[in-house]
């Protein structure tokens, strides 16, 4: 299997090739004929492997992505490895021709797994062949990363007993909500049928916005499904006819539709970004300092704008640090057995919230510390959230 890590500039890309006879063929891809190329292409010629890859921006960091491939009696082995989560499209041609840039047929959809890897093998249909792959993301997932289906070790010997969860796939926002992104939304609601609060946010509006209540989350999320054609995910009635809009109450959930607030769950398994013995979301390694996160040993006093520290290998920010941030659950003991997609106990009125603000302690801001408020509670410069929903194919 053969491999190999090609750097690409926002304006070319560099091609290699095996070719038939054993030579290896270099080129540099202009902004124009990257058409052909795009992110990344790999050419299968009789027995050889020929390939071209890549790193590429993912969720606002450089994600590097291995193509691996092999033929062999008639079957195509490719094998990618990348960030955790990563959405791949496959695609293929028979003749690799610059006066015909189209003609790529996708073969696969995938998603990268916790380890970050997928193979699979395909019959080789002719005695030639072209691929290349494409981090996707269509435009319901603009600035969302998609979570990957999978089990992990929820807990910790603090907050025990550490058991097993299993959570289906979902995306999440990559950045807290900004200051910015409430009012765009806020402005479309007060027309709509809405009540919601002005919140506030420190320095410019890409800071994320505090000041809100749980409850002012749940229907902030509503009018952000509306006002983008979505279905929303909170109603006050059973038979999901009548959207939450105004008030405080604890509305039924429609999980199949709309934004939303995580589970704690869910928030976990994407904080832990793939890395089940990860403390912090950077994984395993380092402990927490001022270059990672905006915390009390920071000193800054407020927070900092989305964004401004390292992402997790899912491409989530700010997860440790800047605002705590809300979920949907009521906070509980966890239980000891298995669970699947659990969604907090069936009492209790505070709700939970994880990952420290910019005046926590580190502790505070580890991936497995809990804590708790009461859904009414706004008047505080320590909380925000971010939005999850289901991932539709």
């Amino acid at each position: 299997m053969n491999n190999c890590r090609v750097t690409c500039g926002e304006r070319a890309r560099r091609f290699l090739g095996w070719m038939g006879d054993g030579r290896i063929r270099h080129g540099i891809m202009n902004a124009t004929s990257t058409q052909l190329v795009d992110r990344s292409t790999a050419w299968i010629l009789g027995g050889w492997a020929i390939f071209v890859l890549l790193v590429t921006p993912g969720m606002g960091m450089a994600t590097e992505l291995l193509f691996q491939i092999q033929r062999t009696n008639g079957t195509t082995a490719i094998a990618i490895r990348g960030a955790p989560g990563q959405r791949v499209a496959i695609e293929s041609k028979p003749v690799l021709d610059a006066r015909e840039p189209g003609g790529w047929v996708v073969i696969d959809r995938l998603i990268l797994n916790d380890q970050g890897s997928h193979s699979l093998e395909r019959p080789a249909h002719t005695a030639s062949e072209f691929f290349r792959m494409v981090p996707e993301i269509n435009r319901y997932w603009t600035n969302m990363a998609i979570i990957p289906a999978g089990e992990f070790r929820m807990g910790s010997a603090d907050w025990g007993p550490i058991h097993a969860v299993m959570v289906s796939e979902f995306a999440m926002d990559c950045y807290e909500v900004t200051k910015l992104h409430w009012d765009e939304v806020r402005t479309w609601a007060a027309t709509n049928g809405y009540s919601l609060p002005s919140g506030r946010g420190f320095g410019n509006s890409t800071h994320p916005v505090h000041s809100v209540g749980w409850y002012d989350m749940l229907k902030w999320c509503n009018a952000r499904s509306e006002k983008e054609g979505l279905k929303p995910a909170y109603y006050t009635d059973l038979t999901f006819s009548k959207v939450y809009k105004s008030g405080s109450i604890v509305p039924y959930v429609d999980w199949s539709s709309g934004y939303r607030l995580p589970t704690e769950s869910e928030w976990e398994k994407a904080a832990r970004g793939g890395n089940p013995e990860a403390r912090f979301p950077w994984g395993i390694g380092p402990e927490i300092d001022p270059s990672r996160a905006n915390y009390a040993d920071s000193g800054l006093g407020g927070t900092t704008p989305v964004g401004s520290y390292a992402p997790n290998p899912y491409g989530l920010f700010d997860l440790a640090g800047n605002l705590e941030e809300r979920c949907w659950d009521a906070l509980g003991p966890y239980p000891a057995e298995r669970q699947v997609d659990p969604r907090g106990p069936g009492i209790g009125l505070n709700r939970a919230i994880r990952g420290g603000h910019w005046n926590s302690s580190a502790i505070s801001c580890r991936i497995d510390d809990r804590g708790d408020l009461y859904p009414d509670n706004w008047g505080s410069a320590f909380r925000g959230f971010r939005c999850v929903r289901a991932v539709v194919r």
